[in-house]
């Protein structure tokens, strides 16, 4: 549904919690009457409510940024060399509480850091690594209402 518009997007909303969808969408607890869709059926349902966010796609399965360190440089660069080692095209960096996103976006692409282009420097070095990213092709998108970073490689 809403995760069809760009490569970036898959599972941005994927089990989100109520709170966290309500950041960007109107969420209806109940339909008052019921809503013909279709000629002959009608809907009218109520949604659960969600508060965990335990299955989500994208903390389940990506990478932690809590602090700026150099302990966090070496703990980028292998979760991402593991990503590139087997040929994902997204990656999420989830951004800890005391970090922004903006914040995050700035350290890693932005300003004097380029942390993110340092990460896969260092990771070319790495002989066993054949999977080579296009670094003219590398796309990141923010989602704000889960505080995290989806990045989309491209392999040449």
């Amino acid at each position: 549904t809403w995760d069809s518009g760009s490569n970036t997007g898959k599972y941005r909303y994927f089990n989100l919690n109520d709170d966290m969808i309500k950041l960007d969408h109107d969420v209806y607890a109940s339909f008052t009457v019921a809503d013909y869709l279709f000629k002959n059926d009608k809907y009218n349902f109520k949604l659960p409510k969600c508060i965990s966010t335990q299955e989500n796609y994208i903390y389940k399965n990506g990478i932690r940024l809590d602090l700026f360190s150099k302990e966090t440089d070496n703990y980028m660069i292998e979760k991402i060399k593991e990503a590139i080692r087997e040929k994902r095209r997204n990656i999420y960096i989830i951004i800890g509480k005391e970090i922004k996103v903006n914040e995050a976006i700035s350290w890693l692409f932005k300003a004097s850091n380029f942390k993110f282009f340092y990460y896969l420097r260092e990771i070319e070095k790495d002989t066993r690594i054949k999977n080579k990213i296009d670094k003219n092709k590398i796309y990141f998108s923010k989602y704000v209402s889960i505080n995290a970073i989806g990045i989309e490689f491209n392999y040449i």
